[in-house]
């Protein structure tokens, strides 16, 4: 891969016209885990790049989630399933602890392996794929650490091995799943590795 020509098109699309530092780095760090883990085929590194870009806002680099919202119905549109009611989600306003501990460490807490509502806190989204829940980074041995997961090299690991053998989604949505017999790759369907549609057109627009 010649990486002065790709560095040319990244910095006119989707950065806009630019590229730090940091998110060289990143980028890099990006390729380098899909040429150590194997990755070969163009489309699943655009498309792990494309991912990266939009779970980071752009920045390539390990990100934490923010849970600190300035309303109730922000919350309420969030997590309309567990919250009923603006008056339910007022409490957690600009409390993002308090958040986090209810919706990941009480609401959530079986499916992500959550012990305690602590957890909640303790396991929030973080990296280059918002890796969330104690099971989750369980898995990537970093349980007792979890704040590794924004370190450039975790988080690539993380982002390259959960998109390539399905570990978001238990191993029922992987890179290889979306190609099709004549060889296509679909770049929509593909979000369903990370988050089902949500924003798959935006997602394939930068892939």
């Amino acid at each position: 891969m010649n990486l002065k020509v790709l560095f040319t098109y990244l910095r006119n699309s989707p950065f806009g016209g630019r590229l730090s530092s940091a998110q060289v780095s990143g980028v890099e760090a990006i390729l380098s885990e899909c040429q150590r883990q194997g990755v070969d085929n163009v489309a699943f590194i655009a498309y792990i790049l494309a991912t990266a870009f939009h779970e980071t806002g752009g920045k390539m680099a390990g990100v934490t989630e923010g849970l600190s919202y300035s309303s109730a119905s922000r919350i309420r549109a969030t997590w309309p399933k567990h919250f009923a009611t603006t008056k339910d989600a007022a409490p957690y306003v600009r409390k993002p602890q308090k958040l986090a501990e209810y919706v990941y460490g009480v609401r959530k807490a079986k499916e992500l392996g959550n012990l305690t509502p602590l957890d909640g806190w303790r396991f929030i989204g973080r990296g280059l794929v918002q890796i969330t829940g104690r099971k989750n980074y369980a898995r990537y041995g970093i349980a007792d650490k979890p704040e590794s997961a924004n370190e450039i090299d975790v988080a690539s690991h993380i982002l390259v091995d959960g998109m390539l053998r399905g570990v978001f989604t238990g191993g029922v949505h992987k890179l290889a799943a979306f190609v099709d017999e004549a060889g296509s790759f679909d770049p929509y369907e593909a979000r369903r590795i990370v988050n089902g549609t949500d924003k798959a057109q935006l997602i394939a627009t930068y892939y």
